[in-house]
């Protein structure tokens, strides 16, 4: 899938030109390959800490075998889809399209920093935290500040699914990675409040769309203020 993706990539269209199918068969095409990657090293981590001896060990090189898989299909979705629809001649100028690749750009590099250590880790923890910051700018600068790249656009709605799943993993991203909680609550409150607000303006699709990932907000939420609450079970989109 993510050959035929690349194919498509190939053609030079603009970020614009992409329906909201292409651009999330090329999301889903590479979120496939990181996902049976991120899933094995949960898996070893977690035989590694219970491991002894050599056994440890040899879970440990598989371990670090698997981080650099990740790290390639890291490097292959900025190079191949992010940079190409985020900066230069064939970029997004609609915010809705920025956004979405800001996101997926933000998401790649928090899964480098979840499966990393060291220097390493915190390359990937700037670079997250630089692209979901760009998703936010693109999302929600006013109209008489917004630079050329979102044609002064009015800022989304903050009931779209795509600016609730950027405040749903970037607020996952500073509580499990940056280890900033208050920050990480404060964003999902936000965003659940700002969307609550204007629930009642739309449509039954809409409507569907926009709360599903609310409740997810709200999930976490209810788990950060529990006790004893286990980061296993932290909801995000995966797209």
């Amino acid at each position: 899938m993510v050959d035929f993706m690349k194919q498509i990539i190939g053609m030079d269209f603009s970020g614009d030109e992409l329906t909201p199918e292409e651009r999330n068969l090329i999301s889903v095409g590479y979120k496939n390959m990181m996902a049976t990657r991120r899933s094995s090293w949960r898996t070893c981590q977690n035989v590694e800490d219970q491991a002894e001896g050599g056994d440890k060990d040899l879970y440990a090189q598989y371990r670090g075998m698997v981080s650099s898989e990740i790290a390639k299909i890291i490097d292959m979705v900025v190079d191949d889809a992010v940079s190409k629809y985020t900066k230069g001649p064939l970029a997004a100028k609609k915010r809705e399209n920025l956004v979405f690749f800001h996101k997926m750009e933000g998401d790649y590099y928090r899964y480098g920093a979840e499966t990393s250590d060291g220097d390493q880790k915190e390359q990937y923890k700037n670079k997250a935290d630089q692209a979901y910051t760009a998703a936010q700018t693109a999302a929600t600068q006013t109209s008489g500040n917004a630079s050329d790249e979102t044609n002064n656009e009015d800022p989304l709605k903050p009931t779209n699914p795509i600016l609730l799943g950027l405040g749903l993993n970037q607020s996952v991203f500073n509580y499990e990675i940056l280890q900033k909680e208050q920050e990480a609550k404060d964003l999902a409150q936000k965003h659940f409040n700002d969307a609550l607000d204007q629930l009642d303006a739309l449509d039954e699709g809409d409507y569907k769309d926009a709360t599903l990932i609310m409740q997810l907000l709200k999930d976490n939420l209810t788990l950060w203020d529990g006790p004893g609450e286990e980061q296993d079970d932290l909801q995000v989109e995966e797209m």
